[in-house]
């Protein structure tokens, strides 16, 4: 314990110096230019989280890591694995290699490899991008689009579905090959 009340002072001094040194001759801590672009308020390894409504889990979503903007009202994740539920029950999976959460809206975005794979049946969509909007409850694109079943693979550009693939619409130059 004395050993340690010793360097204290030198410690103290030490901070102090490095503290004044270089930045703002003022003293103050200079502040961000208007364009700057601030960095996240928290960085996260292995992030998780879900939304909830009346009580039932409408997703989780489990990644390597997340970037937190409260600036920006986002936060950014890398690698995320986001499970959606309908009536309580995982219906499908989604894997990309980088995402967003709108914090106030709750909506997601996935970009990169973007897969999202039925629980129920053997179905998959794989597109670039795409959106989930958490009011309408729904999953959309305009992007390329690839539906692939044990019998068929539909593509075209652009799409809309519900969270567990049901009633998913092709939006336009919507192509089916029939597997054999």
């Amino acid at each position: 314990m004395v050993a340690r009340s010793r360097f204290l002072p030198l410690i103290a001094v030490l901070a102090g110096w490095l503290a004044g040194c270089g930045g703002d001759p003022s003293g103050g801590t200079p502040a961000p230019s208007a364009g700057a672009v601030q960095g996240p308020s928290q960085r996260i390894r292995y992030f998780a989280g879900e939304e909830r409504r009346e009580g039932r889990v409408v997703w989780k979503l489990g990644a390597e890591e997340a970037n937190v903007f409260p600036d920006r009202k986002v936060t950014e994740v890398t690698e995320p694995k986001i499970v959606f539920y309908k009536k309580g029950k995982a219906v499908s999976r989604l894997t990309a290699k980088r995402g967003r959460v709108m914090d106030e809206t709750r909506d997601l975005e996935a970009e990169g490899h973007v897969v999202v794979v039925s629980l129920e049946r053997e179905e998959r969509v794989l597109t670039e991008r795409l959106k989930w909007s958490n009011s309408a409850g729904k999953i959309s694109s305009d992007a390329a689009v690839k539906q692939v079943t044990p019998d068929r693979v539909v593509t075209g550009i652009g799409f809309e579905c519900d969270p567990d693939l049901t009633r998913l619409d092709i939006l336009k130059d919507a192509k089916a090959e029939v597997k054999k």
